[in-house]
């Protein structure tokens, strides 16, 4: 923020208290000596070499966001980074709004499948958090935020490829200290937050803080009977105490807990449909690119057009049942929505659909212990230990339709099977059980017929036929230990180290796709774990006049993963168990001579919570199978940094990492019987940049350009086979990447600062794991070509104790795409298979636009109030944030949006 007089900007955490205090009262005493000298730009402390120093000396691409900029600028959760730094992207995946997925500079993953690991590192005082699950949750008292940027393979170690951020929170302070803020805006926003701070001791401080955020639905429903889509209701607390045991051993303890109570989903909008299998037939026969098959068919709408015509002129006369009537209004309902669909698959209708409960639930506890301890003047050595617990519940419908009896949409698979039906069609007229032996259904087209009403009684029954839902549960415990030794010997500074990891996760789920076509439910349960252990070191050294620093680090670790599958699978409920009943009677009746009687329920085999998932039987060949795999990687770091003055300096750095390898617990071939494993993924990064001061301290201007080659990629593709839908994750690809990164701060004058960043990445798949005989070769970038972000902070007025302030601040991006490849298999019956590559809807070009304007009066004894007016997005514009494809069977390329504009008003005292 601009400043009236130069001022000494120093946050530290490995220091001891009482240095703090001594520093502090250094930093005050210069601040009122040099009030009427030339204002300069705040000095940036940083630890990312794990040791405190100059963000300028510091040989690595950073960005840092202070205590006032995360305020300013409302960060409360890594998913608010997004819009606040060029270069990093990401998106909270469908299903949940507590789970978010970071990439830095296009490299990274956002799934929150327990079974992967990411690959952008996340450290919250010091601990590695382990998942993506529960990632996005809140973070109270931030004292400032660092984003490394590029692999960070040897001081921070696994899961590092595309960099690492640290969430540093605020040390209790050893003064009395009250801060309490509240916040109202547009959809019901009501924001409750405070903080304490005590000094027991003068060796002892404690801090407390808590707080609450609720908000409604940014989206309707299209279902009256539903809520609607991404809601927030949060609330949290923080306890942190700081002790010094002696001049020179100090201790923290942390504990924080963290809860999301049924908030509402993200709304997922269909953008599209998918061809039917004939229409793809006569695609590849015409000559089209399989790679690219486009989704904005109306094949589906005609299949179902058509066989409602027949049913029209040729049933209905024959039976006028009022199901019969009631299949076909479903028809021309679907027909006019399809429509619809197509004709604004590129606009955000601003509302979502859904035909039962979709929320997160989410609760994370987490504790953190630090000692340091100055073993002498020039050597610090530190313990920190985290233990981490998630667990999150979530209701899902991620379909993107309202598929209820009352004012909701029929799917066209449901349809075509009840119009099949009444034109005898789904029930066969005989079956061969053996070469030669043929077995006639004489009653098959009554079989039909009772299916067909059947169907729409049972559809009416349950008051809907969803698509696709899923109930699921993640919780995951993490346990780590780390030692650190920092010291400085002559001209060398080094760092070296040990660390240890252990989790463990279990994954339940009941899905259900089509009711009631499919044979029941499913479960793709899983249970995994895993350790992990690493040393590393690295070493400066600075020889003659230090101005030449020559870097080198190496890191080797093991760790070992493991992986239990508990799937289970109904059998006997839906169309195929009702078809599975009439055969077993005619079976029996020419066979044995025998009459019986199946009952022909096709509810049965369903369930639609978590305590009936034990009810679905094991799956044969797959619940209770084991693997354990061992993975182990050395990653290194050479820096040469030069610097001509104290204010400008260049580097060169080579730097490697890897992000592990491990199960998918979400897939497995049950013809080899194996698990689907993936390898480790690995990173080749050369950067060269330089970092400067200019302009007597008013200007700070740093740039890199960088170059990575990125092997065995993990890449993670949703596929439609014979055994449905699953997310398998293969190593086929090879990426090459390179950017550019420019940022500056500007302190115009002392009352006015320019901030921007600027990221251009270039960048493409060398080689992608083929599907089915088909070469993939993505084209759209899944980072954006062109990102920047530039703010401007004005202090508007400055009377006596009054200052009003504003700020302005704008993100821009260039358009995405969500993921490499969407494949699927499409099948017929008595017709070859034909893998396909959907094309995929582009997450749009945007720029958000946000504003805050704040007045602050400083009271006698030091009272502040704060009174802030702010919004975001303040043009409202439509952007899209993240997509998939649910296959060849079910039809829906999906879409989520992003945030409309929101504004509110912020109140703060602090005492």
């Amino acid at each position: 923020m601009p400043m009236s007089r130069k001022t000494l900007k120093i946050e530290v955490d490995f220091m001891k208290p009482s240095i703090q205090r001594s520093l502090l009262t250094t930093a005050v005493v210069c601040a009122l000596s040099t009030e009427s000298a030339f204002a300069q730009l705040e000095e940036v402390i940083v630890t990312a070499e794990r040791r405190e120093a100059n963000l300028q000396e510091t040989p690595i691409s950073i960005q840092v966001l202070s205590s006032e900029e995360i305020q300013s600028r409302g960060i409360k959760n890594a998913m608010d980074l997004v819009d606040q730094v060029a270069g990093v992207q990401g998106y909270a995946p469908p299903g949940t709004t507590s789970d978010v997925g970071l990439n830095i500079r296009g490299i990274g993953d956002g799934s929150p499948n327990l079974s992967v690991d990411p690959g952008t590192a996340r450290y919250i005082d010091g601990v590695y958090i382990g998942k993506v699950v529960g990632s996005g949750m809140d973070i109270t008292d931030l004292q400032r935020i660092e984003i490394l940027k590029g692999p960070q393979g040897t001081l921070y170690g696994r899961n590092t490829i595309a960099g690492a951020i640290n969430f540093v929170s605020k040390a209790p302070s050893d003064e009395l200290a009250v801060d309490l803020r509240a916040t109202a805006g547009n959809y019901n926003q009501r924001d409750l937050s405070g903080r304490i701070d005590v000094p027991l001791t003068d060796n002892l401080r404690v801090a407390a803080s808590y707080y609450q955020r609720d908000r409604d639905a940014f989206w309707d429903n299209t279902n009256p009977f539903q809520d609607g889509f991404n809601s927030t209701d949060r609330s949290g607390y923080r306890m942190a105490l700081q002790w010094d045991l002696t001049d020179r051993l100090t201790v923290d303890y942390i504990y924080t807990n963290d809860d999301v109570s049924d908030e509402r989903d993200n709304h997922s909008v269909v953008s599209g449909l998918n061809p039917t299998y004939a229409a793809v037939a006569g695609y590849a026969g015409a000559g089209g690119d399989l790679t690219a098959v486009p989704i904005e068919s109306d094949s589906r709408l005609q299949t179902v057009g058509g066989i409602a015509s027949f049913v029209q002129g040729f049933v209905l006369p024959n039976l006028p049942a009022p199901q019969v009537s009631q299949y076909l209004q479903w028809s021309a309902d679907y027909a006019a929505w399809g429509q619809g669909v197509l004709d604004g698959t590129s606009q955000n209708p601003g509302t979502g659909s859904s035909d039962f409960d979709s929320f997160n639930s989410q609760s994370t506890g987490a504790h953190t212990f630090k000692a340091q301890f100055e073993l002498t003047d020039s050597i610090d050595i530190k313990y920190i230990y985290g233990h981490r617990e998630v667990s999150a519940y979530t209701s899902q419908d991620l379909d993107g339709m309202n598929n209820s009896v009352n004012g909701g949409v029929q799917h066209d698979l449901v349809l075509q099977t009840i119009g099949g039906a009444f034109l005898t069609g789904v029930v066969p007229s005989s079956i061969e059980l053996a070469p030669g032996f043929v077995l006639p259904i004489s009653d098959y087209i009554l079989e039909n017929i009772n299916l067909g009403l059947l169907m729409v009684d049972t559809i009416n029954e349950f008051g809907s036929a969803p698509v696709f839902s899923t109930y699921a549960l993640n919780e995951y415990e993490q346990d780590s230990h780390e030692l650190q030794v920092v010291g400085t010997t002559g001209n060398f500074d080094w760092a070296a180290g040990f660390f240890y990891w252990e989790d463990e996760g279990s994954f339940r789920n009941v899905q259900n796709a089509t009711f009631p076509l499919a044979n029941g439910s499913q479960g793709r349960s899983f249970d995994n774990g895993g350790d992990a252990w690493s040393v590393f070191g690295e070493a400066t050294w600075r020889p003659g006049d230090g101005k030449l620093a020559l870097t080198a680090g190496l890191r080797y670790t093991e760790e070992n993963k493991d992986m239990t599958w508990l799937w289970r699978d109904a059998a006997l409920g839906g169309v195929g168990g009702y078809v599975s009943a009439a055969i077993q009677e005619a079976a029996a009746l020419a066979l044995e001579g025998v009459v019986i009687d199946i009952p022909r329920d096709l509810g049965a085999g369903y369930v639609w919570s978590l305590d009936e998932l034990d009810t679905i039987p094991e799956t044969e060949g797959v619940y209770g199978q084991s693997e354990k795999q061992r993975f182990d990687n050395t990653s290194g770091r050479l820096v040469a940094q030069y610097n001509f003055t104290d204010n400008f300096n260049v580097y060169a750095s080579y730097t490697t990492g890897y992000r592990a390898g491990g199960f998918n617990g979400g897939s497995y071939n049950r013809i080899t019987s194996v698990g689907d494993a993936f390898d480790e993924e690995t990173i080749e990064s050369m950067e060269v940049g330089f970092k400067s001061v200019l302009a007597d301290g008013r200007l700070r201007l740093n740039a890199s350009l960088y170059s990575y080659d990125y092997d065995d990629v993990q890449i993670s593709t949703v596929k439609s086979d014979a055994n449905g839908l699953s997310t398998e994750i293969d190593n086929a690809a090879k990426l090459s990447r390179e950017g550019l990164e420019v940022e500056a701060a500007w302190l115009i004058t002392d009352r006015l600062q320019l901030t921007a960043n600027y990221s251009y990445i270039d960048g493409s798949y060398d080689a992608f794991p083929p599907y089915l005989g088909l070469t993939i070769t993505p084209t759209e970038g899944l980072a954006p070509e062109n990102s920047a972000y530039v703010a401007l902070d004005w202090d508007v007025l400055r009377r006596g104790k009054h200052v009003v302030s504003f700020n302005l601040s704008g993100n821009y991006q260039d358009a995405t795409q969500s993921i490499g490849a969407s494949t699927s298999l499409y099948a017929a019956a008595g017709q070859p298979q034909i893998p396909v590559n959907f094309q995929q809807p582009v997450n749009q070009s945007r720029t958000l636009v946000n504003t805050r304007l704040t007045w602050a009066y400083e009271a006698d004894g030091g009272t502040e109030v704060r009174v802030s007016a702010w919004g975001q997005n303040i043009t409202d514009e439509d952007y899209r944030t993240f997509g998939y494809n649910l296959g060849a069977d079910l039809g829906l390329p999906v879409h989520q949006w992003g945030n409309p504009a929101t504004y509110g008003l912020d109140i703060s005292v602090s005492m």
